[in-house]
């Protein structure tokens, strides 16, 4: 029957004949701008790092000098200084673990946003195929509703319906389009937030019968949870760097001529460390690891419950799935028996569009059941680690 051939197809989805999401998803970590804005963020770390742990500048000190004698005369002077910052022993080794640590939040922030951004990109490909499906359902609906509506002209021409039945098919039928129309509009504005969020400018057809697996893994790897605790070493490198009150002492050598001596001088200018004893940068480092120790562990517990609640929610939502293919099952059958029954004029038309409406709003339940599984195994996997490489 011609309404097999219209459910069918959407019972098995439809696939578009283009690139595949795999592909895809490899072209917009590859060419998005705003990946490659945050993957920036390592070089920037690098140069923090050679910042921290890179010499002072020596100091050259030029001087002219003139001496007027008591009878008149006068001879002329000039010295020369040359100082350079010396870094105290064992500073370095704590500065080259600040370094480390600025290095290592970096690449843990890089990991993060890599992975929000695999997890929402697979949020919006499911949301792209979800709103698909429900304009292909559309057209299948439109579709009945034109079928319905023939059946109701060929049966008032033949005198077996009243002409209200007729207007009542034309107006479903119309009613349909416009339902095609809004399924349109989600569809293509889904399809190019998908483009716009993947980074690319240009249209390209996407496959769409990629489907979600579930990462089973011993241990999770969030990435938000490697991103605390990089800050948290961070903190502490900084602490261990605030224990050296002194960090620099500045060794000088000179040399001054005056008009009856040569003056040469050596030495060492050693800061005191009586005001600014660095115990409040000390004290803040040491905050600064506590409250990123706490939001790990807030995390960690977080991670524990919500992975909980999706697995309950995953178990609850493959039953629904296998509920509503059975009664989607019933309803097509349902449907074409009705179809059969109002031809020979067994079947009013209200009956036959309240079977229609039903198996439309099994259908359209199902497709969003499936997808809402899909949206669980996402954001399954991203709390689990899967998008960190």
């Amino acid at each position: 029957m011609l309404l097999n051939k219209i459910v069918v197809p959407i019972l098995l989805g439809i696939t578009l004949f283009g690139m595949e999401f795999d592909e895809f998803y490899m072209q917009a970590l590859k060419n998005s701008p705003y990946l490659q804005s945050n993957a920036l963020g390592i070089d920037v770390a690098k140069m923090d790092a050679s910042i921290e742990t890179r010499y002072k500048n020596p100091t050259l000190q030029l001087e002219y000098s003139q001496f007027d004698a008591n009878y008149g005369g006068s001879d002329d002077g000039h010295r020369v200084a040359l100082s350079q910052p010396v870094r105290l022993w064992g500073v370095g080794d704590t500065r080259v673990l600040v370094a480390n640590g600025l290095q290592r939040e970096a690449k843990s922030s890089l990991v993060l946003t890599k992975a929000l951004f695999s997890k929402r990109l697979h949020s919006l490909y499911v949301e792209y195929k979800k709103n698909l499906q429900l304009f292909n359902l559309a057209v299948v609906d439109k579709e009945i509703a034109k079928r319905v509506y023939e059946i109701s002209k060929e049966r008032y021409d033949n005198g077996a319906i009243a002409k209200a039945d007729v207007i009542q098919a034309r107006m479903d039928y119309k009613l349909s389009q416009a339902k095609q129309k809004d399924a349109e509009i989600l569809k293509l504005q889904s399809y190019y937030d998908l483009l716009a969020y993947a980074g690319l400018n240009e249209e390209v057809d996407i496959e769409v019968d990629y489907r979600e697996t579930l990462l089973h893994v011993e241990k999770q790897s969030n990435p938000l949870f490697a991103f605390y605790h990089s800050k948290e070493d961070l903190a502490h490198a900084k602490e261990q760097l605030y224990k050296n009150r002194l960090e620099w002492v500045d060794v000088y050598a000179e040399y001054e001529k005056e008009p009856n001596d040569d003056i040469y001088r050596i030495g060492l200018s050693i800061p005191i460390a009586l005001f600014n004893t660095k115990k409040e940068e000390r004290q803040k480092a040491r905050l600064e690891a506590k409250r990123t120790e706490l939001l790990a562990e807030n995390t960690n517990r977080f991670l524990k419950i919500k992975l909980k609640a999706l697995a309950k929610q995953r178990i609850l939502q493959k039953k629904l799935i296998k509920q509503l293919e059975d009664a989607l099952g019933d309803s097509t059958e349902l449907l074409e028996l009705f179809e059969e029954g109002y031809r020979i004029a067994n079947i009013d038309i209200v009956q036959l569009q309240q079977v229609k409406a039903a198996l439309i709003k099994t259908k359209a339940s199902l497709i969003e059941a499936k997808a809402n599984l899909e949206l669980n195994i996402i954001e399954t996997n991203y709390l689990q680690g899967k998008y960190n490489d």
